[in-house]
């Protein structure tokens, strides 16, 4: 039923909130050091290094705040539902793949 269904979704939501508020409090190490994942990805998409915090922007789209959930695992401080995780080889970064709350995914290269 629809009332199941949202009542599912609200779940998700306030368990991905409190996920992302635990590794706030807790802070989540990352598989490499962090100035590692920041570069320029495929799509217009750039990771960048800011007092020690990393934030992810679109061409033309506002920054967000990232915050490590796993190795090399990142949530979006405004969007608790959407994940980036990065491709790593060796001791590089080659990809992201960004999973969004609707479950659709985008994989974006390492350009540079």
């Amino acid at each position: 039923s629809y009332a199941l269904a949202a009542a599912g979704e609200v779940h998700r939501m306030l368990e991905s909130r409190a996920m992302l508020l635990q590794a706030k409090l807790s802070p989540v190490a990352t598989a490499l050091p962090i100035e590692r994942y920041a570069g320029v990805y495929d799509g217009g998409r750039s990771v960048t290094l800011e007092g020690g915090a990393l934030n992810y922007q679109r061409i033309g789209g506002p920054k967000v705040a990232l915050i490590s959930v796993g190795a090399n695992e990142f949530g979006f401080s405004e969007d608790p539902l959407s994940r980036i995780s990065f491709t790593v080889s060796g001791a590089g970064v080659t990809g992201l793949k960004l999973v969004r709350g609707d479950g659709s995914t985008v994989e974006a290269p390492r350009a540079r």
